[in-house]
């Protein structure tokens, strides 16, 4: 629970502009089994619903990298909760679980999320269970 989270929320047809696919599983592959990380995929291809959904996803992803973790968002509900920036969205949760950072999967200012606010918030983190005070903003 007090671990740095990146939420990748997507569906089949936004994919196909997704800049950042093979870049999650990257980072998947390269923090596996991290106490520190974790990074969770979810589909919400509502239209689909439940076993149809499950069966066009697994379809999906015989062609495409599969997610280290996934889940299916029958209901798209994850909105009702967080703000998603669009049609494929990258969240970025601290290990206080505070939402921090959010970006659209099209748009190449979303790299930012991964190779500045990860490393950063993952510094903090690493700060925090070293009982070092963190700095105020």
């Amino acid at each position: 629970l007090d671990r740095v989270t990146i939420i990748e929320y997507w569906s089949m047809d936004a994919n196909k502009n997704n800049l950042f696919w093979n870049r999650m599983r990257e980072l998947e592959q390269k923090f596996a089994g991290s106490d520190e990380v974790q990074f969770i995929s979810i589909n919400y291809d509502i239209v689909l619903n439940g076993k149809h959904q499950r069966a066009a996803v697994k379809q999906y992803l015989e062609n495409h990298s599969t997610p280290s973790f996934l889940l299916l968002d029958r209901l798209d509900g994850l909105r009702d909760v967080f703000q998603v920036a669009g049609p494929v969205s990258y969240m970025l949760i601290d290990h206080r679980r505070q939402y921090t950072n959010v970006g659209r999967g099209d748009d190449p200012e979303t790299l930012k999320i991964f190779d500045q606010h990860l490393p950063n918030a993952m510094k903090y983190q690493q700060m925090a269970r070293a009982g070092v005070a963190l700095p105020k903003n």
